[in-house]
């Protein structure tokens, strides 16, 4: 005979990567994105999405369960580029913005 056991509902947060763009005054830009304690994120970035050039990475952060930041110079020959910041483990997902 089988028996059936049913345990208390249980609330499942998954939290997928996304870059939030943001453009201080000054010579730097900011990334700003959610995070998951434990997991690996990489920010990337490349000049064009279509083409056979790789992403390449720019960082690498430890997830705190908080929003992490990450802050780059703005540089000239910047504009167009775009950016993404995926799990490492390649098992969240990923977010792509373009620099404008």
């Amino acid at each position: 005979l089988a028996a059936a056991l049913t345990s208390p509902a249980a609330a499942l947060t998954v939290v997928g990567p996304y870059l939030t763009p943001y453009s201080p005054a000054g010579t730097n830009f900011v990334f700003v994105f959610p995070s998951a304690t434990g997991i690996q994120y990489v920010v990337e970035y490349k000049d064009a999405v279509a083409g056979t050039n790789s992403w390449l990475p720019l960082i690498t952060n430890s997830g705190t369960g908080g929003l992490l930041t990450n802050d780059f110079p703005a540089t000239n020959g910047l504009s167009g580029r775009f950016y993404r910041v995926r799990d490492a483990a390649g098992t969240i997902g990923e977010k792509v913005v373009r620099l404008r």
